[in-house]
């Protein structure tokens, strides 16, 4: 081959790799659960991380808990253990990203008490959540305004969400106590 010719064979290969690369990319890019790689969960509002720490199902030494992104998942959320037995969180971004960005948090922090508390209860979970939230300084007022505005607007949930939205969040909140800042108050995160 000539040295044009060598030039050219050699910039048609290179096209072929990055077209096989892009079509790699593309190809995993539409699978439904995809995982997060090196946090739980990137925050909508802040755009920082929030790691979740909980033990695998056989016990041991709590592990970083992988978050997966399936918008085909029924709920805003959900924690399980994987067929190794390691702790996940599941998220339906489709879901979340149509409402208010304190959703999401309060997802990640109501799923990452499921797993650390080993619970299905599903009150123990959001109750345990808010605690976090309010002690790490991540809900303002306003927003916890919001998360009870959007639990309000749910109806007819099942029997283990208490029925509605509202039963669940009043029970949370008859669970979490009412709000105690000590006079500090967090700016809110959300403009919604």
């Amino acid at each position: 081959m000539t040295g044009s010719g060598l030039g050219l064979s050699m910039a048609r290969s290179k096209s072929r790799i990055r077209c096989m690369t892009i079509a790699m990319a593309l190809a995993t890019a539409c699978c439904t659960a995809r995982a997060q790689t090196i946090h739980t969960f990137i925050d909508f509002a802040d755009q920082r991380p929030r790691d979740c720490h909980a033990r695998p199902k056989a016990g041991g030494a709590p592990v970083l808990v992988k978050g997966y992104i399936d918008n085909e998942l029924r709920f805003w959320g959900y924690s399980t253990w994987d067929g190794a037995g390691q702790p996940i969180m599941l998220f339906n971004m489709g879901v979340l990203s149509r409402l208010p960005p304190i959703m999401a948090r309060f997802t990640f922090y109501h799923e990452c008490a499921h797993l650390t508390l080993r619970t299905t209860d599903e009150v123990q979970a959001s109750c345990e959540g808010l605690k976090q939230m309010r002690a790490k300084r991540e809900l303002s007022p306003a927003d916890e305004a919001i998360v009870r505005q959007e639990h309000y607007r749910l109806t007819a949930l099942g029997s283990l969400y208490l029925g509605t939205g509202r039963a669940l969040w009043d029970a949370t909140i008859a669970c979490a106590g009412a709000r105690d800042d000590g006079g500090r108050r967090p700016a809110p995160t959300t403009a919604r």
